[in-house]
């Protein structure tokens, strides 16, 4: 089936509000999930009053924090219901780490996992130099990520709300969308329960065996749009329930500000918007005028001059509005519908 149509680092360590750490120094969270509630799209089931409104307008913020989970060296963050319906791995792009997953189109997706009854674990790749994941083999023996997350999850279900028997899931950006296909098959591999994978601006995927969404950026000069719905039409052509997603640039509003928290005030949003009208990124509607093909240099040098709130920030959202080679969260309710879809045996 084919559709064409942001994020305070929070990293608390302490408790808050229905979490609580064991004598081990490992968070749990109080049973605020109905197992047995309906799996179906649009099933939230998390007892917070934010998951009546899932994705706000602004400000675009977690609705749990995830929490620091020591394993190894790695940094490895988790949220982690006392008995979660199903779990999320997600895997950063090239050049990443943990980090670089917490940003306003991320936490877009993680609020629809929490609502849905979800845990999330978000991974760093062994490569700390390149931060790549090693592709390829999805064996433990020659792939040291594999194994690694292998690891990672045994010691999870020792140490959480995760059991044997929980369904799971994967989403990766770019090179961690290769993670998320490697790691998908490497389950499958392992006899353990992987539904489904979420596919965004990678070459990988093109061979999954379980069902998988592909979202694709209209204008990615790295992986393009055309390579994307290859790996669609490779793994829908096998009779593997498929969609894809392409997501098409859109003009910058003053309202679009407020997506970040940083903004809380008209009077700064508007200055932003105008700045950029000024400096011949937008026209007086917010359409791009800026030469796409420049456009790293661009917000780069946007980021640079701005006298803007939080100007890095928003030139990194710009990169996502402008569509380009970037995770976004836009689709975040088709996504976890998705999921939703293939949470329960044999639906389709």
């Amino acid at each position: 089936m084919k559709n064409a149509l942001s994020l305070v680092f929070l990293l608390a360590c302490g408790g808050d509000a229905g979490t609580d750490t064991d004598a081990d120094g490992v968070p749990t969270v109080d049973s605020q999930v109905d197992p047995t509630g309906p799996t179906g799209p649009g099933s939230y089931v998390y007892d917070n009053p934010d998951c009546d409104e899932p994705y706000p307008s602004a400000p675009i913020v977690m609705i749990e924090e995830v929490e620091e989970y020591a394993f190894d060296d790695l940094l490895t963050l988790v949220w982690m219901p006392e008995s979660p319906r199903g779990v999320v791995y997600a895997f950063h792009g090239s050049g990443g780490d943990a980090l670089t997953l917490l940003n306003p189109n991320w936490t877009e997706a993680y609020n629809r996992y929490i609502c849905s009854g979800f845990g999330i674990v978000i991974a760093e790749s062994l490569n700390r130099g390149s931060g790549k994941w090693e592709g390829g083999s999805t064996s433990p023996d020659s792939n040291e990520d594999v194994a690694r997350m292998i690891e990672l999850r045994a010691d999870l279900i020792e140490n959480t709300g995760l059991t044997q028997s929980t369904p799971q899931f994967s989403v990766g950006y770019s090179n961690g969308g290769e993670m998320a296909a490697t790691w998908g098959q490497a389950s499958l591999e392992q006899g353990f329960d992987h539904r489904a994978a979420a596919i965004h601006n990678s070459s990988g995927g093109s061979s999954n065996e379980f069902p998988t969404i592909f979202v694709a950026s209209e204008h990615d000069a790295t992986v393009s749009a055309r390579s994307m719905e290859n790996a669609y039409d490779n793994v829908s052509s096998r009779g593997v329930p498929t969609e894809y997603i392409l997501h098409t640039e859109y003009a910058i509003t003053v309202d679009w500000f407020f997506r970040l928290s940083y903004y809380k005030e008209d009077a700064q949003a508007e200055f932003a918007w105008q700045e950029m009208v000024d400096m011949g990124m937008i026209d007086d509607n917010g359409d791009r005028i800026a030469d796409i093909d420049q456009v790293f240099a661009i917000t780069n040098s946007y980021a640079a001059n701005s006298e803007a709130v939080a100007a890095g920030s928003v030139s990194a959202q710009v990169l996502v509005a402008w569509a380009t080679h970037r995770f976004c969260g836009d689709y975040a309710d088709q996504e976890i519908d998705f999921f939703l879809n293939h949470l329960t045996d044999g639906a389709e």
